[in-house]
């Protein structure tokens, strides 16, 4: 993805990012979330941003469960909900004053 010591190549960032958020790593959850949001290595897919940044901000993730709160501020990959974004704005606070 970086290009750190091999050339940048998305589609297979992709698959081995999208192979560790398969087995439930949490900050590739959130990385695959940042592709399918942003259409890198992959086409552009609202929808399955918020479900892997859904699945990441479960387990804890404090970035993925900001991007939840605006994605259902904004109507975002899902249905615009401001009860749910409230609760996962509080989540966020309460994670971080736990760390």
């Amino acid at each position: 993805y970086l290009g750190v010591g091999v050339t940048i190549d998305l589609n297979k960032a992709f698959n081995w990012i999208s192979l560790s958020a398969d087995q439930g790593y949490r900050d590739a959850q959130h990385n695959l979330a940042q592709m399918y949001e942003a259409g890198e290595g992959v086409s552009q897919d609202f929808k399955k941003a918020y479900e892997y940044y859904l699945l990441a901000a479960r387990s804890g993730n404090l970035d993925s469960q900001i991007k939840v709160a605006q994605m259902y501020q904004k109507a975002i990959g899902t249905e615009k909900n401001l009860e749910k974004s409230a609760y996962w704005l509080k989540k966020f606070e309460e994670s971080k004053a736990r760390k």
